[in-house]
């Protein structure tokens, strides 16, 4: 009877044992499956951000036009003003 219940617990042990190892390794399989994944989302993020910054790029006006359309009203030189003066 001990014997049998000693083979029990000897095969309950090494069965548990079996499993552990068979569930770490299912377990490195699925993390494995999570960071391909994880990897394939953040690469596809990255294509997106940078075709948004390429988009972003191309809808803002050149900086020369922009100046061009800004540029302040050229006053009048001081040499001009007094030979305004000069013929009134």
């Amino acid at each position: 009877m001990k014997k049998t219940l000693f083979i029990i617990g000897l095969s309950a042990i090494f069965m548990a044992g079996c499993q552990n190892g068979e569930m770490q390794e299912r377990e490195r399989q699925l993390q494995d499956s999570f960071a391909s994944v994880m990897s394939a989302k953040n690469a596809e993020m990255e294509a997106f951000f940078q075709q948004l910054n390429e988009i972003e790029t191309s809808l803002k006006p050149d900086e020369t036009t922009v100046m061009q359309d800004r540029e302040p009203k050229k006053k009048k030189s001081p040499i001009f003003k007094i030979f305004l003066a000069l013929l009134v």
